[in-house]
């Protein structure tokens, strides 16, 4: 396959806003136990609405338009071909598989975390602290998102493939 840095970027970029979506998404349950433990006033809830909003807004721009952060980056060097045994689908799929491992991980050590802290600062017989059981669930799904993006990827690559060409057969140059 022949492929250029511009291309390479742009996976990247793409790559980097579905993490950047994803550990937004999985906040949720943190943000909602936050807003309800605190009951903060109506301004500093609407800032931390807009906060979230905005960072997914951003990570879907990103992924939209990877070619104008690429173009920035690269500079002269984005035409400049180079060949690769590896096709597009191929690294697309590692891509998506490798932050499905990466968001396994963070989320089984904020899990281990939360549980460790847990046991060593509160008595066997107490009951799990509220606050507590947000940021477990938050490391629950990052680790259950995390899994689904690992296993599906090879899925996730032909659907998004399907989403922008249609029915159109897959090209490797």
């Amino acid at each position: 396959m022949k492929t250029s840095l511009y291309s390479i970027l742009c996976i990247v970029i793409r790559l980097g806003a579905v993490f950047w979506a994803a550990s937004i998404i999985t906040w949720l349950p943190e943000i909602y136990a936050f807003a309800h433990a605190s009951r903060p006033d109506a301004g500093s809830f609407h800032l931390l609405v807009l906060h979230y909003l905005g960072g997914l807004a951003v990570a879907f721009v990103l992924w939209l338009y990877p070619g104008i952060l690429a173009k920035l980056v690269a500079g002269r060097s984005t035409k400049e071909p180079f060949e690769t045994l590896i096709g597009v689908r191929d690294i697309q799929y590692i891509a998506f598989s490798v932050l499905g491992m990466w968001l396994v991980l963070k989320g089984s050590g904020a899990f281990a975390f939360e549980v460790s802290r847990w046991v060593a600062f509160s008595r066997p017989e107490a009951s799990m602290a509220v606050a507590e059981v947000p940021q477990l669930v938050a490391a629950g799904a990052q680790i259950i998102l995390g899994i689904g993006l690992t296993l599906g990827a090879k899925g996730l690559v032909a659907g998004l493939h399907h989403l922008r060409f249609g029915n159109q057969k897959w090209e490797e140059s």
